[in-house]
């Protein structure tokens, strides 16, 4: 009797203390296993969809400022060809052209300054635009 109670309650024993032993290892090693490869899968992803997405605005940003760009350079320039032929027409008067002098001298700066400043925004959005859209892939990814 002794043996066969001794032998019931070993293998009771060692088959709880194996199972709790095993459910540990396995949890751990999936759980391991599990954030290895979803970090893997959502850095690979996020930089895809991160990388397209800033390309595809950057493209189109890019589109639009340079074709207000060019309107702006073409309008300056037509403005100034226009006051400097205006101006050698009637040369005659010496007030005409100091006047034509003084209107293209704010165009020329007001178009600087407007091209530096549209630059500067490209630049700034091009940088900000794929890492915010990284970062709300990213908290989505691993939430």
């Amino acid at each position: 009797i002794a043996f066969v109670i001794g032998a019931i309650i070993a293998s009771v024993i060692g088959a709880i203390i194996a199972s709790v032993i095993g459910a540990i290892i396995a949890s751990v090693i999936g759980a391991i296993i599990a954030s290895v490869i979803g970090a893997i899968i959502a850095s690979v992803i996020g930089a895809i969809i991160a990388s397209v997405i800033g390309a595809i605005i950057a493209s189109v940003i890019g589109a639009i400022i340079a074709s207000v760009i060019g309107a702006i350079i073409a309008s300056v320039i037509g403005a100034i060809i226009a006051s400097v032929i205006g101006a050698i027409i009637p040369s005659v008067n010496g007030a005409i052209i100091p006047s034509v002098i003084v209107a293209i001298i704010p165009s020329i700066i007001g178009a600087i300054i407007a091209s530096v400043i549209v630059a500067i925004i490209i630049s700034v959005i091009r940088v900000i635009i794929p890492s915010v859209i990284w970062e709300i892939i990213a908290s989505i990814i691993g939430a």
